[in-house]
């Protein structure tokens, strides 16, 4: 079990300790005003550098919030090296009406317009922001819950190629990143609570 992720579990649970002090949550630290959101609106969070790499993030919800519905809305994180131009998506990070992540997400490249990262940059990307200093509450939030993720995250890169190569063979190599037929490329649940137990029991 890799030290990081089960010292990112116990720094997140302080996060999440002291949002609950402040009464917020990622999503109220994000929106403007909670009560009033522009549907499919970017929320952009500022970005912020690591040794090598740009990471940004924006929130935005695709119909306005239903308490019938679990997700509120959802974030959009995306990484780029520092000498290029182009910002690729790494995952979209679905969150519940209580401002806690429930699932993270990949979609297709037109949903938003960038390409993907590629699985063999993720360990670089992880390492860097592990070492990172946040400069706020909801900075040090997107970083920790990320490398608390990110075995979960390289399973969820290689299970979007492995779609991919299989649209690919069924569609005899027809344009799919343009396809607006095809969004989500593949998934993962998320469960906190256990998440958190697990790796907080393993440093005990």
């Amino acid at each position: 079990m890799d030290i990081k992720v089960s010292e990112s579990a116990h720094h997140l649970l302080s996060i999440l300790t002291k949002m609950g002090e402040l009464k917020t949550n990622p999503v109220l630290l994000t929106l403007p005003d909670p009560n009033h959101i522009e549907l499919k609106h970017k929320y952009y969070i500022p970005a912020f550098q690591t040794d090598n790499h740009n990471f940004k993030c924006f929130y935005h919800c695709h119909s306005y919030p239903d308490r019938n519905n679990t997700e509120h809305g959802h974030f959009h994180f995306f990484t780029k090296a520092k000498e290029s131009k182009k910002w690729q998506h790494l995952a979209a990070l679905s969150m519940n009406h209580q401002g806690q992540p429930e699932q993270w997400i990949t979609v297709n490249q037109w949903v938003t317009d960038s390409v993907w990262i590629e699985q063999k940059n993720l360990n670089t990307l992880f390492n860097e922001l592990s070492n990172y200093e946040p400069e706020n509450l909801l900075h040090d939030w997107i970083i920790t819950i990320t490398i608390l993720y990110s075995d979960q995250l390289i399973k969820l890169i290689d299970q979007r190629d492995q779609q991919l190569s299989l649209i690919k063979a069924n569609t005899n190599g027809s344009d799919i990143i343009s396809n607006r037929n095809i969004y989500q490329l593949s998934s993962s649940n998320i469960f906190l609570a256990e998440k958190l137990n697990e790796h907080i029991s393993a440093l005990v």
